[in-house]
């Protein structure tokens, strides 16, 4: 069977749907040419395309979601078999695209081995 998916992103806090896609029939294994892998246009800008892939390349240095959003992933999946059930799965994600320190926040130790005797650092 192939199913088909249907998803949605929605902002929690304003209910705007952020992304939308109907995926058609696709095989539901990696042996085949096509799997369902989700975009990322809805938070990162596309940079490029992978030539050899094909695939979206992100800019992943620039999130299109501001800091501390939740959103809302819902995915509508279609058996092809007309006599299937319609199963829906939400998830929620937290958008955190920053690093919770930047370098003058922490210290590094680093540690070596000495080989003959106690660790130093």
């Amino acid at each position: 069977m192939l199913p088909n998916i249907h998803y949605t992103v929605t902002d929690n806090d304003t209910g705007e749907v952020l992304y939308e896609e109907d995926t058609g029939f696709i095989t539901k294994t990696y042996d085949q040419v096509t799997y369902f892998a989700p975009t990322l246009e809805w938070l990162y800008p596309i940079w490029g395309v992978d030539q050899a892939t094909g695939n979206y390349i992100y800019d992943t240095k620039t999130c299109l979601l501001e800091e501390n959003t939740w959103v809302t992933m819902r995915l509508e999946i279609t058996p092809e078999d007309p006599d299937g059930q319609v199963v829906v799965k939400e998830f929620p994600l937290y958008i955190d695209c920053t690093g919770p320190f930047n370098k003058d926040d922490y210290q590094l130790e680093y540690l070596f081995s000495n080989y003959w005797g106690e660790w130093q650092g």
